[in-house]
């Protein structure tokens, strides 16, 4: 596998495919800054799946399209699914990892940062969104029930508390996101001639 190399354009792209401007805004105003330069070269895991620089964004914004294609065969077949919701749920899901791990000079050793052996990328990508929402909040609607939703979604993205996960999907685009991201890390784990048991 040589995985192409995931630019602010592609995110753009996958930020393109939600419809709700103040959400879009939102996307933005998150994925701006150190934040954006952290989530395009930072890895997806330590060992795991998409653990190689830039993995994180190409697990992310990659499975989008997936997200995108599942979505609208759930609505094509009577299905009440908010696209818009998937959508940016995948993009922010793994958010937290970018404050997960520290490299070496040549980026060839990847070691834990204290804020992931304290907290773990799951409540670290909660509190990255929740401290950009009010921020952004300040002068700018954002709403409650969207973000609650997206809250929701990086909390339960493992699926099961066994699996690091504060809470279980108790919505359908939760569990939605959850199998995305379950099916691109054993995908992109078995390409590489490992047969996980689990990708968590």
């Amino acid at each position: 596998m040589n995985p192409e190399i995931i630019t602010a354009d592609h995110l753009d792209a996958a930020i393109r495919m939600v419809e709700d401007a103040d959400l879009v805004k939102f996307l933005y105003h998150i994925f701006s800054g150190d934040t954006l330069h952290k989530y395009l070269s930072g890895r997806g895991g330590r060992g795991r799946h998409h653990g190689w620089a830039n993995g994180l964004a190409f697990h992310s914004v990659k499975a989008t399209i997936l997200a995108s294609q599942i979505v609208d065969h759930y609505i094509s077949i009577g299905f009440d699914v908010n696209k818009d919701i998937v959508i940016a749920g995948v993009l922010l899901h793994d958010i937290g990892k970018i404050e997960c791990y520290e490299y070496n000079d040549d980026g060839t050793k990847i070691t834990y940062t204290k804020a992931n052996q304290l907290f773990h990328h799951i409540p670290i990508g909660y509190g990255i969104v929740l401290m950009a929402a009010n921020e952004f909040r300040k002068d700018r609607n954002l709403n409650e029930d969207t973000l609650d939703h997206l809250l929701h979604i990086i909390l339960s993205h493992h699926g099961k508390k066994a699996w690091s996960s504060p809470v279980i999907p108790q919505t359908l685009e939760a569990y939605i996101v959850h199998s995305i991201e379950m099916m691109d890390g054993y995908v992109e784990s078995y390409s590489r001639g490992k047969i996980p048991d689990r990708i968590y």
